[in-house]
């Protein structure tokens, strides 16, 4: 009877482990910069609340984006039923300040043409911002679904 109770005390504990880890392979980490391609993004004066758009590959371009709406618009004054494909995979943060860091040397990141390219949804998903050099803001974020 105590090699029954020691299997399932050590089960258990090792089901509380696993469940008390944030582990990072679980989270993408995606780095942003003034000037990053492909991204257009806004947050508020505290930060509280973020939002960052990734374009798709074919849409990076407002000329791209202009001759899809203008394809959509021919399709249906012809009464062809058309899905509006969405221009970018959309980031929320809201309600929720960043984290400040002073180094990223730790974080194993992705930029956002490797994130348009491969997709790296994870259980957790962050958002590195360099403010400059030196000084990050880190966001949780939340896909919209749009993508």
């Amino acid at each position: 009877m105590s090699k029954l109770k020691l299997t399932f005390f050590l089960l258990l504990m090792t089901s509380f482990y696993s469940f008390s880890q944030n582990d990072k392979n679980d989270s993408t980490f995606i780095y942003i910069e003034k000037g990053t391609k492909f991204v257009e993004y806004f947050f508020s004066k505290d930060s509280t609340k973020a939002d960052f758009c990734i374009y798709l590959q074919g849409y990076e371009t407002k000329e791209q984006r202009k001759n899809h709406f203008d394809s959509i618009r021919k399709l249906q004054k012809k009464m062809v039923p058309v899905n509006v494909k969405d221009f970018c995979i959309r980031m929320l943060c809201i309600d929720k300040r960043p984290k400040k860091l002073k180094s990223i040397d730790c974080i194993k990141y992705i930029t956002p043409d490797q994130y348009r390219k491969g997709r790296y949804h994870r259980q957790y998903m962050y958002v590195i911002y360099k403010i400059r050099e030196g000084y990050y803001l880190k966001w949780r974020i939340f896909l919209d679904g749009t993508a």
